[in-house]
């Protein structure tokens, strides 16, 4: 039994009735029938009919939370809780956002399902074996509680800090299947940094609870990310993630999990899910991804890692941003089909306008790998009549630095590893980079027009000087 069920108890009573009077009655028998036969069909497709039988009863005003509540707990006992029905509990308690729905329903469920989880803490045996469809029902409850929470109160917020500090921590006193334990402690850490802006304390006690150590609680505590990889990486792999990460300015993106692909590989071949309100990378070693030139020597989880946080940096701080997506677009539209328009871009013609989700992506792995290289050759295309890659080179570095006065560059070397350098950036009124000082040498851009027109490159003697 675990020894800290006390706690999740009190937790899980909180949620329920902190914000309305327990009703002791139950579904009356006709509803209880008509609800589980509907929710059996949801969950394995959509069926308009039962959705409706069911909204009828969910938004009855006979019923209370706690009548719902005990449906929930006594239905998903032996009933599995599908995607399906996950998605459909989403799309009914947060598209449609009924008031009586949010209050009601969606909170009965999160406290069932917290029941639910409690089940695993309080199993006799020595270990708990859970079945492939188990896991993944128990896994989509937790995804819920992630949804959930968009709807919950910040008192309910807070009981559910609660609930998951606690179960972490007693979830060690039970012998989990190892392998799906740390899938299901991964999607909790990441409710967790959904909840709210987690403080120092808060995150430092989650930590405690879930026992992470070393680069796990590193990059839990300083970035709020969760790291799913059972030690399968090395530790100069953990460093570079690490190194990475420290060297993005903050609020670049929205970064909330990092995961091998096989850490979430499923006995039938399928991928568990996460969920988070942010985003996650998912990295698969034997991906088949073109390699870009110069980078057929690279550790392809470095490749991986780079490629998937621009696709991060790309969603949440370029498409989220009305401007820079509309500077992008225009970009694109500029550099039309043809292959040599780009920094960087596979052999097929038109790859960009047929895949423009793929052009931040691909410009930051180059960027990752080497972005001395990619100004440099941005510069020698301008040189040589082509524009286009200089635009885009500097259209990276306004995402990057984030209108700011800096921005990292990259140089990743197959032995020696990561390494960075801050470039320190000066704009003119109207934002324009019109300088850019790289070590020793600053680059001079100048703009005419929303075009640049002369290009200057001096080697400075002082490497203190101020410009």
């Amino acid at each position: 039994m675990c020894r800290y069920n006390q706690f999740i108890r009190a937790a899980i009573f909180v949620i329920v009735s902190c914000t309305a009077p327990f009703s002791w009655a139950d579904l009356d028998t006709q509803d209880q029938i008509s609800l589980s036969q509907s929710l059996s069909v949801l969950s394995q497709k959509w069926s308009q009919p039962a959705a409706s039988k069911a909204f009828k009863i969910f938004r009855s005003p006979r019923y209370e939370r706690y009548d719902f509540q005990r449906f929930f707990t006594n239905y998903f006992e032996n009933q599995p809780f599908t995607e399906q029905l996950r998605t459909y509990f989403d799309y009914l308690g947060f598209v449609w956002s009924l008031p009586n729905v949010q209050k009601k329903v969606n909170p009965a469920l999160a406290a069932a399902i917290q029941r639910n989880l409690m089940v695993l803490c309080d199993t006799p045996e020595n270990s708990v074996q859970l079945s492939a469809q188990k896991q993944s029902s128990i896994l989509n409850q937790a995804r819920f509680l992630n949804l959930y929470s968009k709807s919950a109160s910040k008192k309910q917020k807070k009981a559910l800090y609660g609930f998951y500090k606690g179960w972490l921590k007693t979830a060690h006193d039970v012998q989990i299947e190892q392998s799906f334990y740390w899938v299901l402690q991964a999607q909790l850490l990441i409710n967790a940094l959904d909840l709210f802006s987690l403080n120092v304390e808060q995150r430092m006690a989650l930590a405690d609870a879930a026992a992470l150590t070393g680069e796990h609680r590193r990059l839990w505590l300083q970035h709020g990310v969760v790291l799913l990889e059972q030690q399968a990486l090395s530790d100069q792999q953990k460093q570079w993630i690490i190194n990475y990460l420290e060297s993005l300015p903050m609020g670049l993106h929205n970064l909330r999990y990092i995961a091998l692909s096989a850490r979430l590989e499923r006995e039938n071949g399928a991928h568990f899910e996460l969920t988070t309100a942010g985003q996650g990378v998912v990295i698969d070693n034997k991906s088949s991804d073109p390699i870009l030139p110069g980078m057929a020597d690279l550790d392809p989880f470095y490749i991986a890692l780079a490629k998937g946080v621009s696709r991060v940096i790309d969603l949440y701080s370029v498409q989220g941003n009305v401007e820079l997506k509309k500077r992008k677009q225009g970009l694109l539209a500029d550099a039309g089909l043809d292959t040599q328009h780009y920094l960087v871009a596979p052999s097929e013609r038109g790859y960009f306008v047929d895949n423009p989700s793929e052009f931040f992506v691909m410009m930051g792995l180059y960027w990752s790998f080497d972005s001395y290289k990619s100004l440099q050759s941005a510069i020698n295309a301008w040189q040589h009549g082509n524009r286009h890659p200089l635009h885009h080179v500097l259209f990276l570095t306004d995402v990057y630095s984030k209108g700011e006065g800096a921005l990292p560059f990259f140089y990743f070397d197959a032995k020696q590893g990561l390494e960075t350098q801050e470039v320190t950036i000066k704009r003119d009124a109207k934002g324009n980079i019109v300088e850019l000082v790289v070590g020793n040498d600053l680059y001079a851009f100048y703009w005419k027009s929303g075009l640049v027109y002369r290009v200057e490159q001096v080697k400075l003697m002082d490497k203190t000087l101020s410009i």
